[in-house]
């Protein structure tokens, strides 16, 4: 479990946060396919900054665990809806290569959920400032 905390999560935050980075920068082409260009960049800054966000929650859990567990609430629908849209741009163009690839962002959903679930019990569990009854 410490494994899962001092390097899968905050590996996968930080490759969420170039994720979003790069496609403020350059675009995302399944976005841009289905989506208006503005929303695209607007959307991949917002995932970058949800990122950002869990991993400075994942660093500070006793003070900024609501921090991370939004970001992660965030991060699952971003990643359900990019996993949408490469889905619906492969099926409309008849690539189903691209759809495939649409369900690699899908199966990083349920880590999420369960890392909500997780840092959820222990803020409980700890008795950190907020945590739920």
């Amino acid at each position: 479990m410490r494994g899962l905390l001092r390097v899968a999560l905050p590996t996968v935050d930080v490759a969420l946060v170039l994720f979003g980075l790069g496609g403020f920068l350059s675009g995302i082409p399944a976005l841009r396919d289905v989506f208006d260009p503005l929303y695209a960049e607007v959307w991949s800054a917002a995932l970058g900054a949800a990122a950002l966000g869990c991993l400075v929650g994942l660093a500070f859990p006793a003070r900024l665990w609501r921090v991370e567990r939004t970001g992660k609430a965030v991060l699952a629908a971003m990643l359900t809806v990019y996993g949408g849209a490469l889905i619906w741009a492969g099926i409309a163009t008849d690539d189903l290569g691209r759809s495939a690839v649409g369900f690699i962002p899908v199966a990083l959903v349920p880590v999420l959920v369960w890392r909500i679930l997780d840092v959820t019990k222990d803020a409980k569990r700890n008795r950190w400032r907020g945590a739920p009854r």
